[in-house]
């Protein structure tokens, strides 16, 4: 369980031996010209954050961890930053796509599932599904057109923004208006009759350019592998900027998704036999990746709308003050069909057949959802020390309401060799004869915060020293109108608390160790009618920043420690309700590296090592391995631009990502017959930018998968097989 610390330091010593070493070698290299910026820069205030300062993949500056821009090489803590042009790059269109060469994060979950998030991951070994939207607590989808950047907040940080899981969470950060007035248009085809069509237009509305906007909208038709499965999705979204004076921002930002689905299932299915007197559990060979055992009729239609609007005032040099609000609604329409995944195999004719059951039909899931903050930032100075102050309050506000009903009859079983000509029939879900009341819940939730973060600059800027707290309350109340009813109320209150401090060992090398605590409340119920008791999540980071080459060579080595208690699983004896593991720990390093070697090649290469283990729970067949989290991950990315030359316009990159052995379903034993094998997967593209007629044109094919590997993203599915994809762009 434990990292060798001899190893870990040895793994440093090298680190740093390489990069001093370097110096030597290019420390006469005359420093790189800046990219000439396509928009001027403008002046920011203390709480954004702007691409401009960004160096394609390399980036200098974020908001997560403190709230404020911050330089990522004096802040104490490990936060690793997703740009624009890398997700560019790499042809993201998704966030499971944006986030795969991030060390350290894993997909939680197989492409096509029934998802309303956008994408399920954990960091660091630990589930991560409470996000960020521009500081804002959401759980919803969130299209990659609106994003500017993905900050990655590593470790238990819940003093950024109460609620997080230990592990960390994402903070999304989206686009502000462009300086000049531009329209783009994509249309993209890909494999498996999948398309998406896109368009931007955005600009100043007036002359002073004072007053700007942005409007993005997307239309998806993807098709699947898998028999029936089928997404299509509306995304209209858009942002308002404000400046009336050198003082004032008000920014809005607004998205909607309609999202219509047919569930993919293209789930492992399993098998038992037993050897001397012991059941060993195996995957079932040569079973069809067509083959879905949801069925035609199934479906997960959801609408979602969010707003955000902030006003930012800048009173002096010394003040400036942050206050905004998040509202969002949702409306979701459920059918889902549940079953094993254990095969049955008939003796005499050979059939195989897997279960059907558990029918749950939910006709209106509506939540809303209110989040007002506000922030005070202080810019002090005394004593050669600067010292940053920022000091805020929270309100998170809400209301749900879902109804679920469940059929209790027995569907028939579906013969996996038969493909579409099963019986998928579904039912009738209005007949309340059939489809009977299982849970009919009106759930409130209600945080309240307060938080105070101090960083400290000493000797000259040297060293930074940070110290957060933040007190929470927790309030949860959960009717149900069943029979008489029942009402289940919690209050509870948290206080947690970070610090941490970084030194530069050398101008552009930092040092830096930290503490943080984290928790996250808890809406699931446990049989017996309690809620369960909040996630609660505590841990340490130690390593390396560095900044060298003039910017030619970047990146982290970090260590780390973290230990979770109260995390939910389902309860395989009660359908809808949860239990809680006792603890969980995890403990590893993550290399991440911003490489460029010459001015139109970029690399982008990261490692992580996590030990994750359930260490105590009520089970012992869940104790060992976490589920789903690999000992080892690399991945590399190679981007080569051609600027001049016969060449010119001509862009092509290639990505391999090696993902290790994982423990598979918590719920069985881990046995190595029914783990998630260890993959290679190669992505590749190749494009062609030029001006045709006075409009910029940009060419791209790209292939996903290259070598066609059949791979477990999780447990729970499997991963796209090779898919082609070409896409045609123009600016006007």
């Amino acid at each position: 369980m434990d990292i060798t610390p001899l190893c870990f330091r040895r793994a440093l010593t090298v680190v740093v031996g390489g990069l001093v070493c370097s110096l030597s070698g290019w420390a006469q290299q005359s420093p790189r010209a800046t990219p000439v910026a396509e928009e001027p820069v403008l002046e920011l205030t203390p709480f954004e954050v702007n691409a401009s300062a960004d160096d394609g993949y390399r980036v200098t500056n974020a908001l997560s961890g403190t709230r404020f821009n911050t330089n990522l090489l004096d802040l104490p803590k490990a936060v690793d930053v997703v740009s624009s042009e890398f997700m560019k790059d790499i042809g993201a269109i998704d966030l499971a796509s944006a986030m795969q060469y991030t060390a350290g994060v894993n997909q939680d979950g197989p492409p096509g599932a029934d998802d309303i998030t956008g994408g399920r991951f954990t960091v660091r070994g630990f589930s991560s599904d409470t996000r960020y939207r521009n500081g804002y607590a959401t759980s919803f989808i969130v299209d990659p057109i609106l994003l500017e950047r993905i900050e990655i907040i590593k470790g238990p940080s819940s003093v950024f923004s109460g609620p997080i899981e230990p592990g960390g969470t994402l903070n999304y950060i989206t686009r502000r208006p462009p300086a000049q007035r531009t329209t783009n248009l994509n249309l993209r085809y890909e494999s498996y009759d999948r398309y998406r069509a896109q368009i931007v237009d955005g600009g100043p509305i007036n002359r002073a350019k004072t007053l700007s906007y942005r409007v993005a909208g997307v239309y998806e038709d993807f098709g699947s592998y898998q028999d029936f499965a089928r997404r299509e999705r509306y995304v209209l979204a858009g942002t308002l900027l404000w400046r009336p004076n050198r003082r004032t921002t008000v920014q809005t930002d607004l998205q909607y998704i309609d999202n219509r689905i047919v569930p993919a299932a293209d789930v492992p299915y399993f098998n038992t036999k037993t050897v001397g007197g012991v059941v060993q559990y195996y995957f079932e060979p040569n079973v069809p990746h067509s083959f879905n055992r949801m069925g035609p009729n199934t479906k997960s239609d959801l609408v979602q709308f969010s707003a955000i609007t902030d006003v930012t005032y800048v009173f002096n040099s010394t003040w400036s003050v942050r206050a905004g609000l998040l509202y969002s609604y949702q409306d979701l329409e459920r059918l889902l069909i549940g079953g094993s995944t254990k095969v049955t195999v008939n003796a005499t004719t050979g059939v195989r057949t897997v279960v059907r059951t558990d029918a749950s039909y939910e006709p209106n899931a509506v939540s809303h959802v209110a989040s007002p903050q506000v922030y005070l930032l202080g810019d002090f100075k005394y004593a050669g020390i600067g010292h940053k102050l920022i000091v805020g309050a929270e309100l998170y506000y809400n209301d749900q309401r879902n109804d679920v009903y469940r059929r209790a009859t027995k569907f028939p079983d579906v013969n996996i060799d038969r493909g579409t000509n099963n019986d998928y029939t579904v039912g009738n879900p209005f007949d309340r004869n059939e489809y009977k009341p299982s849970d009919l819940r009106r759930v409130l939730n209600r945080h309240t915060g307060g938080s105070m973060n101090n960083v400290f600059t000493l000797f000259d800027g040297r060293m930074t020293a940070m110290q957060a707290l933040r007190y929470s309350t927790v309030d949860t109340i959960r009717k149900n109108l069943m029979g008489a009813g029942t009402r289940v109320a919690t209050d509870q209150d948290n206080l947690v608390q970070s610090y941490g401090v970084s030194y530069r060992v050398l101008p552009r090398l930092t040092a830096f160790v930290s503490y943080s605590e984290s928790f996250i409340p808890q809406s699931v119920f446990s049989f017996d009618g309690n809620i369960l008791e909040p996630i609660k999540g505590s841990g340490w980071d130690y390593g390396l920043k560095f900044d060298l080459l003039a910017g030619r060579l970047s990146g982290t080595v970090v260590g780390y420690d973290i230990t979770r208690e109260n995390a939910p699983f389902t309860d395989p004896n009660h359908a809808g309700f949860y239990l809680a593991t006792g603890e969980t720990a995890s403990q590893g390093v993550e290399v991440s590296l911003q490489v460029r070697p010459l001015e139109d090649w970029q690399i982008a290469a990261s490692y992580s090592y996590i030990d994750a283990e359930v260490v105590k729970d009520s089970s012992a067949v869940r104790l060992g391995r976490a589920a789903n989290i690999p000992d080892h991950q690399f991945s590399i990315w190679n981007n080569y631009r051609f600027k001049d030359g016969v060449l010119k316009g001509v862009g092509a990159g290639v990505g391999v990502i090696r993902v290790g052995n994982r423990r598979g379903n918590p719920s069985l034993p881990d046995q190595r017959a029914i783990n998630a094998e260890a993959y290679t997967k190669v992505d590749a593209y190749v494009s062609y930018a030029r001006k045709i007629f006075g409009r910029a044109w940009d060419f791209r094919l790209e292939a996903n998968n290259l070598t066609d590997e059949e791979y477990l993203v999780s447990y729970t599915g499997y991963g796209m097989p090779r898919t082609i994809a070409g896409s045609i762009g123009v600016r006007f």
